[in-house]
């Protein structure tokens, strides 16, 4: 056999491809990957399912120790599965700070889903003839094989980056741990993608050399739209190691979406510049489609969100003085939006970089009368009314600078045109937790504070079931009280809040007794706050907690890498209690 013979036909085409074994594995892989969603859909059911009934049980409880019954879990295993699984780190310790080039690391339980899918791809991508004597016709087999492993993969890419899908609503994954898991597929496509480019070039190099590459690229469509695809593929691996990603991020977003742009447009036309009738072609264009329907969801819903026939959203800037360059950001919406705790919400100001959106936690939400249209007939009212919701934004670099910048430019407070996108998140309801500890670094207090409020203003109209509320706020100076002064004295206003609520806020840079330091002030809660001039020891006061604990337990943090692992490691340690204590990690940036 001369070498045209052995080489030629897997130059092109289908020659050498399985593709019914291709199509099988990706059926595996979906029904796979289905299953293990519907198991993990069926366990949150039943999850949310035990929490409403406990929720019923203890909200009208009148004693603490009705609570005793829900402090122990209902198998005495649990405890072991959370400290070693569901809540460890991928290796030791280290989980939210950050690594210098891919930026932080999954869980143990992220990490264990992310190996059992790319051992599945990794499987289904070399489930080929190994045994075939001509190399050649391997290579076909693998090009056709990652390629439509790559196709595959792009659905649940594209899923887990939708903020309105319900199935991340449904599994609870919250933001942050979509993006990981996109950022993760995403790199398994982008292997799989430069596979399946590298196993044609070693075909066509061997058949016609190195200088038909440069032809084909520049004279035969199907080929130049693959280029494209491999090309754009490449740079989106480039860019998003976390150097990258985190030096220029508003670019980067740009680039990015512009890239994937790309990769979906070029292997559309890959797919049907083949002249066959292949599966994957309608893959793709469902992929596209997604992306598109989402795209067009999320711009209804800020359309909805900041318009009205009679009115528009609009936003008050303020830079707060301290010792850390932060705004408050109010944004008023010209109609009533529910907003939930943890939610965070994607804002766009109209005199500061206005092309750009940019997600924030709400830390502070209220309902309005509107003065324009007054009172409302009786069931109209929730159309008469208006939210105002409150961000603290902290300047590093961008357009936070900007922000605080030009509100500091214009003496301080800039009103502004805006538009609200959101809210997202906010799945996580902590009603039927006894006992909640929600610990803060910085301006990761936003996050909390809505749970707070939540948690204090339903015992007294007994739909929650919290009896002992410690929150726990790590700030460098004292002066950071005064971004929540307010809303925090609102909150020891509420009934029953000196019996339920306690404060702990330590100071780490400052001493004692120094002039200037901004304090809550509120009658009959003197013994509510207290401040520290130290750094928490995070595990000291959660054992205390938990040696004082009234049923089950919630630990909750949102700070900076470093003391969210160290709350971490604590909750995991107190897990050897065996009490039913649960533990969320709130993302503190992307």
């Amino acid at each position: 056999m001369n070498r045209t013979e052995l080489v030629g036909p897997y130059d092109e085409g289908l020659n050498g491809v399985n593709q019914p074994a291709n199509i099988a594995f990706v059926q595996i892989l979906w029904a796979s990957v289905g299953l293990l969603a519907a198991v993990l859909i069926s366990i949150q059911l039943a999850l949310l399912r035990v929490r409403r009934q406990r929720r019923r049980t203890l909200a009208d409880a009148p004693k603490d120790g009705d609570q005793a019954i829900w402090a122990r879990p209902v198998f005495v295993w649990v405890p072991a599965v959370k400290r070693h699984f569901l809540y460890a780190p991928l290796f030791k310790f280290r989980r939210a700070r950050r690594l210098s080039v891919f930026g932080t690391l999954p869980s143990r339980s992220l990490g264990g889903f992310l190996l059992f899918y790319a051992a599945g791809n990794a499987a289904y991508m070399f489930a080929v003839d190994f045994g075939n004597p001509n190399k050649y016709a391997l290579c076909a087999e693998i090009r056709g094989r990652t390629a439509t492993l790559a196709v595959a993969n792009m659905l649940p890419l594209v899923l887990l980056i939708g903020h309105s899908n319900p199935l991340t609503m449904l599994l609870r994954l919250k933001y942050d741990e979509c993006i990981m898991l996109h950022r993760w597929i995403g790199r398994l496509i982008i292997l799989e993608g430069l596979l399946h480019g590298t196993a044609w070039a070693i075909v066509h190099v061997t058949d016609k050399g190195w200088a038909s590459v440069g032809t084909e690229i520049r004279h035969h469509g199907f080929i130049t739209a693959g280029f494209v695809a491999w090309v754009s593929f490449a740079l989106i691996l480039v860019f998003s190691f976390y150097p990258f990603r985190s030096a220029h991020y508003e670019t980067f977003v740009v680039v990015h979406i512009v890239l994937a742009l790309a990769v979906v447009a070029a292997t559309i036309a890959h797919c049907e510049l083949t002249g066959l009738d292949i599966p994957q072609t309608s893959w793709i264009v469902a992929v596209a489609a997604l992306w598109g329907l989402e795209r067009l969801v999320r711009a209804v819903q800020l359309v909805r969100r900041s318009f009205t026939l009679q009115n528009r959203a609009f936003a008050v800037v303020e830079a707060v003085e301290g010792s850390a360059d932060v705004c408050r950001i109010t944004m008023n919406l010209p109609r009533r939006v529910d907003v939930r705790p943890g939610s965070h919400a994607y804002i766009r100001l109209a005199s500061v970089r206005f092309w750009e959106t940019h997600p924030f936690s709400v830390a502070w939400a209220k309902n309005h009368q509107s003065p324009r249209l007054g009172k409302s007939p009786v069931g109209s009212g929730r159309q008469k009314m208006t939210t105002s919701v409150s961000f603290i934004v902290c300047a590093q670099k961008g357009f936070t600078r900007s922000l605080f910048e030009r509100a500091s430019a214009c003496g301080g407070l800039l009103t502004t045109g805006a538009t609200f996108e959101g809210p997202y998140d906010g799945h996580t309801s902590l009603d039927s937790y006894g006992h909640v500890v929600l610990v803060a670094g910085a301006t990761g207090i936003t996050h909390q504070l809505g749970y707070v409020r939540r948690l204090v203003a339903g015992h007294d109209l007994r739909v929650t079931a919290a009896r002992r509320i410690v929150l726990i706020w790590t700030i460098r100076h004292s002066d950071a009280v005064g971004w929540i002064r307010s809303w925090l004295e609102e909150i020891l206003q509420l009934p029953g809040c000196s019996r339920l609520l306690r404060v702990k806020i330590f100071i780490t840079r400052e001493s004692p007794g120094q002039p200037g330091s901004p304090r809550v002030c509120s009658e009959g809660t003197e013994n509510v706050v207290s401040y520290y001039y130290e750094r928490p020891c995070v595990s000291g006061l959660l054992q205390d907690e938990v040696e004082r604990q009234i049923g089950a337990m919630m630990v909750a943090v949102c700070g900076p890498g470093g003391l969210a692992d160290e709350v971490r490691a604590a909750a995991r340690e107190c897990q050897r209690s065996g009490n039913e204590i649960d533990f969320e990690e709130n993302g503190f940036s992307w």
